[in-house]
């Protein structure tokens, strides 16, 4: 029996906070993609395909690694966040970076690629396994196939435990779930890929812990702002009831509350998995 496809309807608002949060996001978790994408084989004169632009940081990391001699394909259906990408390559002087606007699961790009790569962009994709396999067409043999994918299957921690923190995660992990995102999509990596016909991936998780001078709770804060539409949409919580602008200092006063200067957080899990194409 075939499997339903799942409808994906993509929590996360389109904002300026939207684009501030990706770059937050990215400052946390860039070099661990990319430790990931030079452990899986992207190097210097590669021709990449990546999906999703998002805000440019991954496209940005994978222009430094292909280097002048190489070429960056970067598809991504969000024409907004896609030109702020395409402003920031651009400022930066990056000549070798070629942006598509289209729905990546129905893309044809062209040429032949090197590898295909991308960051928390198959968690939103319904059968990703089936896009996979379509644009593993445009990938020579023995070509790089390498992703980093959010996980919530392990909760985030926060020690000590503070009820305002788990309320917000509560509120995170239901928008995310009820807007159909693939909240296992790290660990599912494996099937995905083995679905695609390629052979079982290396893998690899990481989390981001650190306390309020790492900057991890702005990330938090902003996360959830972009929520709040999803939160509303969905009927899981009011813009009011939430109060993401007093968010940030309510968080810290938990922790002084409590008699608490030293806290320390974990985020969700980053889940890598990459392999070449047989």
């Amino acid at each position: 029996m075939a499997r339903e496809e799942k409808k994906v309807d993509y929590a996360l608002s389109d904002t300026e906070n939207e684009k501030k949060r990706l770059r937050e996001q990215s400052r946390i978790i860039i070099e661990t993609t990319r430790r990931v994408f030079a452990l899986a084989g992207i190097e210097p004169g590669m021709r990449v395909l990546e999906l999703g632009t998002g805000a440019g940081d991954v496209t940005i990391l994978l222009s430094e690694m292909v280097g002048p001699t190489g070429e960056v394909v970067s598809l991504e259906k969000n024409p907004a966040i896609q030109e702020s990408a395409r402003k920031r390559v651009e400022a930066e002087g990056r000549g070798n970076v070629e942006f598509v606007c289209c729905d990546i699961a129905s893309a044809e790009p062209g040429g032949v690629f090197d590898a295909l790569a991308g960051r928390a962009v198959l968690m939103d994709i319904p059968s990703p396994e089936k896009v996979l396999a379509k644009l593993l067409k445009s990938v020579r043999s023995g070509g790089v196939v390498a992703f980093q994918e959010v996980d919530f299957t392990v909760r985030p921690e926060v020690i000590p435990p503070m009820p305002l923190m788990q309320k917000a995660w509560d509120l995170l992990y239901a928008a995310m779930e009820k807007s159909g995102t693939e909240m296992q999509m790290g660990f599912k990596l494996l099937p995905v890929f083995k679905r695609a016909g390629l052979p079982e991936p290396m893998m690899h998780m990481d989390a981001f812990i650190g306390g309020q001078a790492s900057g991890g709770i702005d990330w938090f804060v902003s996360t959830i702002r972009s929520l709040v539409p999803m939160m509303e949409k969905l009927g899981i919580a009011t813009a009011a009831e939430v109060d993401v602008d007093t968010l940030k200092d309510r968080l810290i006063g938990e922790y002084f509350a409590a008699g608490v200067r030293d806290g320390l957080g974990m985020s969700n899990t980053w889940i890598s998995a990459w392999t070449r194409k047989g």
